[in-house]
């Protein structure tokens, strides 16, 4: 099959080493001026990978659109362009795959809807993510990658034979879930409020939010009569370890949930200092997004500050479920404000907290049978 590569950084020169490596006619596609193609028309190599003398690398889209096959390698946000300059192309009978993660920022569409869009009816659109790590594939270590799409003929044609067939899963270790004591709290939030940071922090207390959902947090996010949060995006990296934003990884993990006027009080205050920006919580540094591993470094300082023992920063997310579910909130109201799947996932997670539950709840039943013996 011909194929086309669109994107010659560290993940798109991948792709296009892999995809002869297997046994494709490969193009690889840069930008005019790239330095990242000037490198390879000077040494074919980027130091990962080093193309085969027949891979044929070029700066002219209209030959890059020559091949069947295109995949495109690129960061999330610049993909509308792209794809507005492949239309005006008028291609047809190609299938377009998107080696690449994220949600365009504006509007929150899946990439794979951007490309469809662009391209009609008379293309076909595949996502393919993966492996895991470049480096430890070129290097021959088993990896995953997954190749979808909403047509099974797609599917069947570029996935010959499923190689995780032949694989054994690894055992997942298990790490020991911990929560930050009610007694500690108060402590915790002090050292935050120190820091400037008590409204995130407060926050992720009373609605266990993951990291990457914390950060991506918008000011229009916030539903200030109803007192709502909207959860509809999340940080993470892109191919190219690059901070990006991404739809959540479920569709369950899409919700609002409901937070107390306190909390609504303390986000109003914090917009306060930053009103133009729209961020909930824009680093004081950048003005932009925080970094999810920045966040994990501020709770450590916070812990620090407050003499406090370690614990993860999603452990304050087991923290606000524990405490919610000893304080009588049902557990069908836990999971969806965790995101969770389903409320089976929440017990089998919190088995230690429903136990006591349990306890409690046949020593009432205990009590009341006493009474009335």
């Amino acid at each position: 099959m011909k194929a086309t590569v669109i994107g010659c950084g560290r993940w798109g020169s991948f792709i296009a080493w892999y995809l002869r490596k297997i046994g494709h006619e490969v193009t690889l596609y840069g930008r005019e001026g790239s330095r990242h193609i000037e490198q390879f028309c000077r040494t074919r190599t980027n130091g990962l990978v080093t193309l085969e003398d027949d891979v044929r690398i070029t700066t002219n889209l209209r030959e890059a659109l020559e091949s069947e096959l295109i995949c495109i390698s690129i960061r999330s946000q610049n993909l509308p362009d792209l794809m507005a300059q492949i239309a005006a192309q008028n291609v047809s009978g190609k299938t377009f795959a998107l080696c690449m993660k994220g949600i365009e920022v504006t509007t929150l569409r899946r990439l794979s809807e951007i490309a469809e869009e662009a391209v009609g009816d008379c293309n076909d659109v595949a996502v393919w993510l993966g492996p895991g790590h470049v480096q430890e594939f070129v290097n021959g270590v088993p990896n995953c990658m997954v190749i979808d799409s909403r047509s099974e003929a797609v599917k069947e044609r570029l996935i010959v034979r499923n190689p995780a067939d032949d694989c054994i899963p690894p055992k997942i270790p298990k790490h020991e879930m911990k929560i930050l004591p009610p007694e500690q709290i108060k402590s915790y939030l002090t050292a935050a409020d120190q820091r400037g940071v008590l409204p995130m922090f407060y926050l992720e207390l009373i609605s266990g939010l993951r990291k990457g959902e914390l950060v991506a947090l918008q000011w229009s996010d916030l539903d200030i009569e109803n007192k709502t949060i909207s959860v509809s995006k999340q940080a993470g990296r892109n191919n190219a370890g690059e901070p990006d934003i991404t739809r959540p990884k479920t569709e369950n993990s899409i919700r609002k949930i409901s937070i107390p006027q306190d909390a609504v009080d303390l986000l109003i205050a914090e917009h306060q200092k930053h009103p133009s920006n729209p961020w909930m919580f824009p680093s004081p540094k950048t003005g932009e997004m925080y970094h999810p591993d920045s966040v994990v470094n501020i709770h450590k300082k916070i812990l620090k500050d407050a003499g406090l023992e370690h614990l993860r920063f999603h452990d304050l997310r087991h923290t606000f479920a524990t405490l919610a579910l000893q304080n009588g909130v049902d557990v069908k109201t836990v999971s969806s404000m965790l995101g969770h799947f389903d409320a089976g996932f929440t017990l089998r997670t919190y088995t230690h907290v429903t136990r006591q539950m349990q306890e409690s709840a046949a020593e009432k039943m205990g009590n009341f049978m006493a009474q009335v013996m």
